[in-house]
């Protein structure tokens, strides 16, 4: 007589839960070692065609390299009012370069006080810098930008440098360990060096590709050791390195001091984005 195997709903319910579960855990696991390879897009150009041209020709150079198989994630940045030169006139954000999002480098502050984050309200496309040295905001603006992005769905990369890395954890302060996962710590060491600062002390050139992977490193404990005392976690918070730097500095930062990935701050064409991409991403 065949034996009947009985079957519990019940059980059913756990092992379909079990099996998303564990596919969202793997698609998360991926992300996060997935490195981050962002690019500020500067322009030159005085008039506005010119600068639209600039920022397209970078984006579309761009566009014809990147393979979508890559094990990176890029994000192309934008002076404000000019994310439609690399959303709209370029496919690089599109289907063929899933790995490709973009955003802006700051938002404008609205006749009411709030930031108007409207140019990045987009699935993808939403990335907002905050806390860049040469904008001089406050504590209160960065943390109004910050909280302003991050209600409207959009990502932030948030740059720290020596002077405001002490009031890294308080100026996040409300944000949700959830919400972590939507912002990226970027390390500056490329601002300005002042007498008797850490930079001095480690011989660190101003905006130069040799840059000291102690200061780095320094600063990356620094920040990671707020958070878990303020925050009580670092879990779904990233951390990438933002200065200029050469292939060779990205790859050693990545693989052996424990930065998730890159931001070009200084002038980069994309042939530069490409060799650094292409030694992280291979």
């Amino acid at each position: 007589m065949e034996k009947q195997i009985g079957i519990n709903p019940e059980n059913i319910l756990q092992v379909t839960y079990n099996l998303v579960l564990s596919q969202e855990m793997q698609r998360w696991f991926e992300m996060a070692v997935v490195p981050i390879v962002a690019a500020i897009l500067y322009t030159t150009a005085e008039d506005d065609q010119g600068k639209d041209d600039q920022i397209y020709s970078d984006a579309y150079g761009l566009e014809m390299q990147i393979d979508n198989e890559w094990n990176a994630e890029i994000i192309l940045l934008a002076p404000p009012n000019r994310l439609y030169a690399v959303t709209k006139n370029t496919g690089v954000t599109g289907e063929d370069t899933a790995i490709v999002s973009a955003g802006i480098t700051d938002v404008p502050i609205s006749s009411d006080g709030k930031p108007d984050v409207s140019e990045i309200k987009h699935p993808q496309n939403n990335w907002l810098i905050v806390g860049d040295p040469q904008n001089y905001d406050t504590d209160e603006t960065i943390t109004l930008k910050l909280r302003t992005a991050i209600d409207a769905g959009c990502r932030v990369i948030y740059r720290v440098s020596e002077k405001t890395i002490g009031r890294l954890a308080s100026n996040l302060n409300g944000v949700t360990v959830s919400e972590f996962a939507r912002i990226v710590i970027a390390i500056t060491v490329d601002e300005p060096v002042e007498p008797g600062s850490l930079a001095e002390a480690e011989k660190l050139p101003n905006s130069d590709a040799e840059i000291s992977v102690e200061v780095a490193k320094t600063r990356l404990q620094i920040a990671r050791a707020q958070f878990q005392s303020v925050v009580g976690t670092t879990n779904n918070l990233r951390f990438i390195f933002a200065g200029a730097i050469t292939a060779e500095k990205a790859v050693a930062l990545v693989s052996n001091e424990g930065f998730d990935g890159v931001l070009l701050t200084g002038p980069s064409d994309f042939c530069t984005i490409l060799e650094i991409l292409g030694a992280l991403a291979g």
